[in-house]
């Protein structure tokens, strides 16, 4: 959904809504390739990847670090075409996928290749600080009754992916493909519905975050496939001279916008002082911001000038996925920083 907000061919003007045809545009297996329509003149291939124990999916393998890098790499090599692997790749994370953009930022092949990171909801950030762990992975266990409530999902999981399977092959008998995801929303609601604790959702609605941290796939990837102290994104990794979006959202249920937005307060000052040579601290106080939604392009020297900070104050963690006028904002800031990537190519 997303991936047809930033990558659509028009400005913002027109109708964002779900009837322009483009979700299958959006669709990708893992590894798979997908041109989005031209934005303006410009055709772009984009590469989407799929982390399947994460994806609501009965899946228990893992792929590590260097396999994951290589794959992308191969990837690469084989559906862009020279002149696009000549002007550079733009990596894009959202949440989870904020770790393997951190990967791929670790690799000395495939970071010289990097000329923008775009980092949306980013748990990989500060993710030594208790916020992440404690939030998704331990924050519903306050009680005996959460406690038990919490491994209902073991027996409750196992029919939703039954129910979807056999929804997805009535839609396909019935050659009506693009139903089945809408089709497996109301199951969705129903489980989050007995799973989530009580006041945890509005009527009608279901609670995202709990359905997903308590999913049984993603639980056993995190607790057995995900090395905490190895997924950490560090922002000197980023490339002094890569271009780079960070989004936060001020109401994130899972990380800390604030102390994530001190962080790259902090870096960019850092970066200021290598650049003028000064050995002094200072700045302002980065928790001193005004409270609004605002986008923030950080001027100075010594690659300040190449970060931009988009910062809602209201939005919860992932609300940049559904909201056209968010992904207006993300495009707006992505392709100003195209235009520097390409006057420099």
């Amino acid at each position: 959904m997303i991936l047809r907000g930033l990558c659509r061919n028009d400005d913002g003007d027109g109708d964002d809504g779900d009837g322009d045809g483009d979700d299958e545009k959006s669709r990708s297996g893992g590894g798979g390739s997908r041109s989005c329509p031209p934005p303006r003149k410009r055709q772009r291939s984009v590469l989407l990847f799929e982390n399947r124990p994460i994806s609501f999916l009965p899946y228990l393998e893992a792929i590590d670090e260097i396999d994951t890098v290589r794959g992308v790499l191969e990837a690469t090599q084989r559906h862009l075409s020279p002149r696009e692997r000549e002007v550079g790749l733009t990596v894009a994370g959202h949440s989870f996928g904020t770790f393997q953009a951190t990967w791929m930022l670790r690799s000395i092949e495939f970071r010289q290749r990097i000329r923008q990171v775009v980092i949306m909801d980013p748990v990989s950030v500060l993710l030594s600080e208790p916020d992440v762990i404690t939030n998704f992975v331990y924050g519903r266990r306050q009680s005996l009754t959460s406690a038990f409530s919490a491994v209902r999902p073991i027996f409750l999981f196992p029919l939703y992916y039954l129910l979807s399977l056999l929804n997805s092959r009535a839609s396909a008998l019935d050659g009506d493909g693009a139903s089945s995801s809408s089709s497996s929303s109301p199951l969705l609601r129903k489980l989050s519905s007995i799973s989530s604790p009580p006041k945890s959702i509005p009527r009608g609605k279901y609670n995202k975050i709990w359905m997903v941290q308590s999913e049984l796939f993603i639980e056993h990837y995190l607790r057995r496939n995900f090395w905490w102290y190895n997924n950490e994104l560090f922002l000197d990794a980023i490339p002094h001279e890569c271009h780079t979006v960070v989004c936060l959202s001020g109401k994130d249920e899972i990380m800390s916008a604030r102390k994530v937005r001190r962080e790259v307060e902090l870096h960019l000052e850092g970066m200021d002082e290598n650049a003028s040579g000064s050995g002094g601290g200072g700045g302002g106080n980065p928790d001193g911001a005004n409270d609004e939604n605002e986008r923030t392009k950080t001027p100075g020297g010594g690659g300040r000038e190449n970060w931009e900070v988009l910062h809602w104050s209201e939005g919860g963690h992932a609300h940049c996925v559904p909201r056209p006028e968010m992904w207006r904002e993300i495009r707006g800031a992505m392709r100003r920083q195209e235009e520097e990537i390409l006057k420099r190519a």
